[in-house]
């Protein structure tokens, strides 16, 4: 399985949420099969550097941060044995690698629920990545042959000051039928 390219993606690109959420303007960005809403004053990247589909960040607060929030969605191709995996199957396969990667690697919650897009499983996790604590919530959906891997990564100790933003944004997330 091609997990380390999307895990990579997924943890090691960046953007800030510097502004209060009441005071943004939203927008929506369609791709081929997905949406997500996220507020128009983030920097959106499609180049699809690092094996990402899309980046968001927005202009950074503290320019003496060595690192800052963001909110990444990477899409993987299953091959054909991995075509019936489940969302909490593929989600299995990753945390065996991230384990491997990150010390003090910590599952904090690991959820399968539904919404209008199907099945995915969403999970909370923290570990220590370059010296940085980092801490990163994820929703995986499975469809069209493909995972989708929706992450907001912060620091651990900013992750509760981002949590509702990067909520809003994961939770607008919407597979296309």
């Amino acid at each position: 399985m091609k997990l380390l390219p999307v895990l990579f993606a997924v943890l090691f690109v960046n953007a800030c949420f510097a502004q209060n959420d009441s005071s943004r303007t939203w927008t929506s960005i369609h791709r081929t099969h997905y949406t997500i809403d996220f507020p128009s004053d983030m920097i959106l990247d499609t180049t699809m550097e690092m094996g990402t589909d899309l980046f968001m960040n927005t202009y950074q607060e503290n320019p003496a941060d060595s690192f800052s929030e963001n909110i990444v969605v990477a899409i993987q191709n299953l091959d054909e044995e991995e075509e019936g995996v489940t969302p909490g199957i593929y989600t299995a396969m990753q945390e065996d690698l991230l384990y491997e990667m990150y010390k003090e690697f910590t599952i904090e919650e690991s959820t399968i629920l539904n919404n209008a897009s199907g099945q995915f499983h969403k999970w909370i996790y923290s570990g220590i990545n370059e010296n940085n604590r980092l801490k990163w919530e994820q929703y995986t959906f499975i469809a069209h042959k493909k995972a989708f891997v929706v992450t907001l990564t912060t620091k651990a100790e900013t992750f509760e000051k981002y949590k509702e933003l990067g909520e809003k944004i994961l939770n607008s997330f919407s597979l296309k039928r």
